[in-house]
């Protein structure tokens, strides 16, 4: 009689054993499939970002050196400015008072220069009209006649004159006042101490000096 195999006995239970655990190791991989992926973009995505912010930070160490740089050159324009202008302040303030110290030595030369000057020229014309009075005498008559006229109303004169010229004049005088003040009470006095070329004319009320001491004075006076 012949027997029928039943598919147990056929195939036996450890196949059915494999047949199982083939059936779950291949689960997991399918399901594993998506998850790979999702992880890969965010690993991509973590790895951009890291890029993105070391790039951020190079850009951001970069602007704060650029920044730092125009801050200490603004710093640095700034500290050259103030520096220059209190540079120049001491500058204009050592020219003014060379300037000042020059002028005031300039003035002080100009005054000692022109009082050195007029003194020069004084005693050169000194020298001049004592030379041209002696050569003419009739000059020193002139200058008594016009002091005579300013007191001939005074009814008494005293004419004081150097001993040389009061011998030159010896005999015009007495003509000359006799001409001016006719009756006037006159005399010439022989005085040593006046200069050569000096007369000196004296009334009761009056002294008139044209000597020419006071002449030359006068004169160096209006020209100082």
């Amino acid at each position: 009689m012949a027997s029928i195999l039943k598919p147990k006995s056929f195939f036996g239970s450890k196949a059915s054993v494999d047949v199982a655990s083939s059936a779950s190791d291949v689960a997991p991989t399918i399901e594993r499939g998506p998850l790979d992926t999702v992880m890969a973009q965010a690993r991509s995505i973590l790895q951009q970002c890291q890029v993105d912010c070391e790039k951020l930070r190079d850009q951001a160490r970069k602007e704060a050196v650029e920044e730092g740089r125009a801050v200490i050159d603004r710093l640095a324009q700034q500290q050259a400015e103030t520096l220059v202008s209190q540079q120049m302040a001491d500058v204009v303030a050592r020219v003014d008072t060379i300037c000042n110290a020059l002028e005031g030595a300039t003035e002080q030369w100009l005054r000692q220069w022109q009082h050195e000057t007029v003194s020069l020229a004084i005693k050169i014309a000194e020298k001049l009209m004592v030379r041209q009075i002696e050569s003419d005498p009739s000059i020193l008559l002139a200058w008594i006649e016009e002091m005579v006229r300013l007191v001939q109303t005074q009814r008494q004169l005293t004419i004081k004159l150097h001993t040389t010229d009061a011998m030159k004049l010896a005999d015009a005088l007495p003509a000359l006042i006799a001409r001016l003040s006719p009756g006037i009470d006159f005399q010439v006095v022989d005085d040593p101490g006046l200069e050569p070329c000096s007369v000196v004319i004296q009334t009761p009320s009056t002294t008139l000096d044209r000597s020419l001491k006071t002449q030359l004075e006068r004169l160096e006076q209006e020209l100082a």
